[in-house]
């Protein structure tokens, strides 16, 4: 026990330890905002959607700037109860319903009601994607 609290204690033990915070925050994506799907497990379009989109979604370019977080909307988490309670989120009125959600200020920025295919959607989020980068920090391209 001793010799493991001045291993620990050692420059090179910190140095490897300090690297490998490093490491972890460099490589681990951070986002500035999420697509949250609320969905019900009876809901058919929610059911298309997870057989169309949800396999192949972390895949595409849209899910580095909108990583999809799956939510079952009759058991939401607390945070987002919190949320609605706060105005800083509307509620829930039908599923799918598509939120995209301002992880550092906690804030609805838009929103999809329904699914009507792979299609559809994936336009709605890369029209999003292109013509909202100013809220994700890419600037904007200007038109000459």
């Amino acid at each position: 026990m001793t010799q493991m609290i001045i291993w620990m204690k050692s420059p090179m033990t910190r140095l490897i330890s300090v690297c490998s915070i490093v490491f972890f925050l460099l490589c681990t994506p951070l986002y500035a905002y999420e697509l949250l799907m609320f969905h019900s497990k009876t809901c058919p379009y929610c059911q298309a959607f997870m057989v169309e989109v949800y396999p192949t979604y972390k895949d595409t370019e849209a899910s580095k700037t909108l990583p999809l977080k799956i939510i079952d909307a009759s058991k939401p988490p607390k945070w987002f109860i919190d949320s609605v309670g706060r105005g800083d989120i509307k509620p829930i009125r039908g599923v799918p319903t598509f939120i995209i959600y301002d992880e550092e200020n906690f804030k609805e920025m838009d929103r999809m009601v329904g699914y009507n295919g792979y299609d559809w959607f994936m336009e709605r989020v890369n029209y999003w994607i292109e013509n909202y980068k100013e809220y994700y920090g890419v600037e904007t391209k200007k038109e000459i």
